[in-house]
């Protein structure tokens, strides 16, 4: 909703002798001396009389509690104002304009609660159409929020004041401020100050503009213009020149500007420095330091022109007076309103240590990878030599091959002169021999003519970039591996043409960081196979009427490719991937399914046996299980936790028909369940989709410290593994301690991925759930069994290979184990 109030103007003051018309003059004229020539610019005329302020206030649903005023504060008179409870309407734009003579003026929004306006509101100021301030769609939060502004040098300052302590309520629809007594206040914070540019045409009320004349200091008339600048050419360096401007309209002229000198001098356009390449796949990227160390604002002030960090060890000293707050993170504090510096870092991999234990103040350390992304933060690690505390450390910190940003920022409002030291860790190099640094270093005044622009980037002889860039890094893509480039970069100043700099060069190759893998499939005659699916950690291909593959672009290491087709034996092969250009060669020989006789079976007769057995790809009955003969452990839980193990059939499908799971050491789950979860593609991410249930209420206890086992018919579900995996989970159901029987020795990394664990959250590992305590990590005693082409092997086999001993069971509590043997139960 938007609601506009009705227009009030202000005229302040009238003069007798004013009309309805005055012949404006020309405001701000300057010159910049060039090379053989000076540049006279000014600005437009401006109106005589006033300009346009807009207010706009977004409500949200506690728009009662907003109020502001509107201060003239060369005359200190209150312009306009608002009080508590004129805005009835929530989630409601309302919007202001004034008609205010020039002139300094404060604006103050206030928040009786003291918790500001809650995004998408917020407010806005704007001159002429012209927005100098707005958090409309973020908010603010605080008692009052106040905007500084002068309307002729387009300045504005904003402050902020809230209440040092939290809200010690929470808000309701009906609330009183008797909270409030004795809450202090942070007193105006600095928020944001910037300038601003109302673009303008000549005002009507200044007459009919036709051109602009401009003259030298001797009254000669060099030229006229209907631009607001002018190029006088053809100087002579080192000699002084002075102009004025008048405004010519239909009506008349108008009085003369104030006269300004300037002086042409020998000019040479400055060149960047310190060109850095970092080679990547078929890539590179180019890292330098601005001119002078200027050039698209302060050097070190933002990330897209930082400091450069040069070398291993690095040491730099400095201040964070003079930047600006422009960035923060949570370490444990945050509302950080300290100013920061930021330094690029790029590193080939390594682990590092950071510190600011130097530092004259109560400092925060953080870094960011190229996407922003905060990868570390500290406050407090350290204390100086001084033993003065609040000093950031940051050690042992892991990066990957890459550019990262370090930001050397501070605690609260605390700025001051810091030592920022980064080396590898375990060097502790650390010099805390501290110099001051020259605060004019790196500044240049040989610059006199025409503004910088950016860079332009060379590849040889040849410009890359479309676009001027704008700041100190750049990517060269579209390169050939292994093959030597030359990279250029100059200084882009505004002319007509553009001023290049003196080039800066520096020759690398792009590397492969990649590597591939290729080969043929053919069969046991050596003919090759169309249509077999290829794949290895997400990349795949598939076989043309050639039987040729590739994977491309894999990380460096040994991949796991696996080779695939209907009808054939699926094989595996492990490839070491190298970042080369000649791809890993794997070649695969499937052979065609070919199933065995299975479910042999002998019958003992006189002087006879008799044999039984399935036709090859009939059926069998197996057994999986990913422990040995000995459960050395248990482990348990109680309160809703889970315990799961993932089955691989060897073959597809596979009719899971029942189930072994085995219990010790005091278990006490009197009313457990089993669900199952299939896993379609193999993930292997735990438990997904929606569950199965097997057993909906079983007694799973085990008294004692004996071994119990109790097995479960469940072929009725009638479950068909289809392809991928398959989970067996055990539900505590808040029954009492579920104590599952634990395979401990030897540990089997192999299976790391198979035994998972919930304790009512997410799913994990029980390797990653406990660190990899060995003590709590093995193999759970979970068995099942399937009806299957079973593979190859003629018999039942566990998981790791072996014939399984496991006694034949019926449903219900069947045996106790001990390390001397196996005793039936009756």
């Amino acid at each position: 909703m938007k609601r506009t109030l009705t227009l009030i103007s202000f005229l302040f003051f009238l003069n007798a002798g004013i009309t309805a018309q005055e012949i404006c003059p020309a405001e701000n004229i300057a010159v910049l001396g060039g090379d053989g020539q000076n540049i006279v610019m000014w600005d437009e005329p401006l109106n005589p009389f006033t300009i346009l302020l807009t207010i706009e206030v977004v409500t949200d649903v506690w728009q009662g509690e907003t109020s502001w005023d509107l201060v003239n504060m060369d005359t200190g008179e209150l312009v306009a104002s608002i009080a508590e409870g004129d805005l009835t309407e929530a989630n409601t734009s309302y919007t202001w304009d004034f008609d205010i003579p020039h002139g300094n003026y404060s604006f103050t929004i206030y928040d009786s609660f003291g918790d500001g306006i809650y995004a998408p509101g917020g407010f806005a100021l704007s001159l002429d159409g012209e927005t100098i301030f707005s958090n409309i769609g973020d908010g603010w939060t605080g008692t009052e929020l106040t905007i500084e502004f002068n309307t002729t040098e387009g300045r504005f300052m904003a402050t902020i004041n809230s209440f040092v302590d939290p809200i010690p309520i929470d808000k309701t629809f009906v609330y009183d401020l008797e909270w409030q007594a004795g809450m202090a206040l942070t007193g105006p914070i600095l928020l944001e100050s910037g300038s601003f540019n109302v673009s303008r045409d000549v005002p009507e009320e200044c007459g009919t503009f036709t051109h602009y004349a401009v003259y030298s200091g001797d009254g000669t008339e060099l030229g006229t213009t209907t631009e607001v600048e002018y190029t006088h050419e053809g100087l002579t360096n080192g000699t002084e020149y002075c102009y004025y401007v008048t405004v010519v309209y239909e009506e008349g002229t108008s009085d003369p500007t104030e006269q300004v000198c300037g002086t042409p001098a020998d000019w040479v356009a400055e060149a960047p420095s310190n060109l850095m390449s970092f080679p990547g796949d078929e890539e590179m990227v180019l890292v330098w330091q601005a001119p002078g160390g200027g050039g698209g604002g302060t050097q070190g002030d933002v990330i897209d022109n930082p400091f450069v960090v040069t070398g291993i060890p690095f040491e730099a000293t400095g201040t964070t007076e003079g930047f600006n707050d422009d960035y923060d993170e949570v370490c444990p504090y945050t509302g950080s309103t300290s100013n920061d510096v930021v330094y690029m870092f790029a590193t080939s991999g390594g682990t590092y240590d950071f510190s600011l234990c130097e530092s004259g103040y109560d400092t925060k350390i953080y870094i960011y990878d190229i996407n922003q992304v905060n990868i570390a933060c500290n406050d407090d690690a350290c204390n100086n030599s001084a033993g003065d505390p609040y000093r950031s450390l940051l050690e042992n910190v892991t990066l990957d091959p890459g550019l990262y940003y370090v930001i050397v920022d501070g605690y609260g409002g605390n700025n001051g002169e810091y030592q920022l030291l980064i080396d590898f860790s375990g060097n502790r190099s650390y010099n805390y021999d501290t110099t001051e640094k020259d605060p004019d270093e790196g500044d240049s005044d040989s610059r006199t003519e025409y503004d910088f622009l950016g860079y332009n980037i060379y590849v040889g002889d040849a410009v890359v970039n479309s676009d001027i860039v704008e700041y100190s890094t750049y990517t060269v893509t579209g390169l050939s591996n292994e093959e030597t480039y030359t990279f250029g970069v100059v200084a882009v100043y505004e002319g007509d043409p553009n001023y290049e700099s003196e080039m800066i060069t520096v020759t690398d190759s792009p590397v492969y960081l990649f590597g591939d893998i290729t080969g043929t499939i053919v069969d046991p005659n050596g003919d090759p196979i169309d249509s077999v699916a290829l794949s290895s950690e997400g990349v795949t291909d598939t076989t043309g009427t050639d039987g040729t593959y590739t994977l491309w672009n894999l990380s460096v290491g040994v991949h796991t490719v696996q080779a695939r087709r209907p009808g054939f034996y699926t094989a595996y092969a492990d490839v070491d991937v190298a970042a080369q250009a000649e791809p890993s060669v794997q070649d695969f020989v499937l052979s065609p399914d070919m199933p065995n006789p299975v479910a042999l079976t002998a019958t003992p007769g006189d002087e006879e046996v008799h044999l039984l057995w399935r036709e090859p790809g009939g059926v069998a009955y197996y057994d999986m299980a990913y422990y040995d003969d000995v459960f050395e452990a248990q482990i348990g839980c109680g309160g809703g936790c889970q315990f799961a193990v993932r089955f691989t059939p060897p073959n597809y499908p596979a009719y899971l028909q029942g189930l072994v799971l085995s219990f010790q050491g005091d278990a006490a789950a009197v009313a457990g369940s089993v669900d199952a979860y299939l896993d379609p593609n193999g993930d292997v991410a735990g438990p997904v989709g929606d569950p199965i249930n097997l057993v909906p209420v079983a007694d799973l206890s085990a008294p004692g410290a004996e071994l119990v086992q109790y097995a479960f018919d469940v072929s009725g579900a009638n479950l068909e593994v289809g392809s991928g995996d398959i989970y067996i989970v055990i539900n505590e159901a808040n029954s009492g301690f579920l104590g599952i029987a634990n395979d401990i020795e030897p540990q089997s990394p192999e299976y790391y991925d198979r035994n998972w664990v919930s304790l009512g959250a997410e799913w994990g590992t029980i390797f990653d759930v406990v660190a990899g305590d060995p003590s709590l990590t093995g193999d759970f005693g979970i068995l099942a069994s399937f009806l299957g082409a079973p593979g190859r092997g003629s018999y039942a086999m566990t998981a790791a290979g072996d014939v399984i001993e496991d006694l034949q069971v019926q449903s219900g509590a069947l045996a106790t184990y001990n390390v001397s043997g196996v005793v039936q139960e009756s």
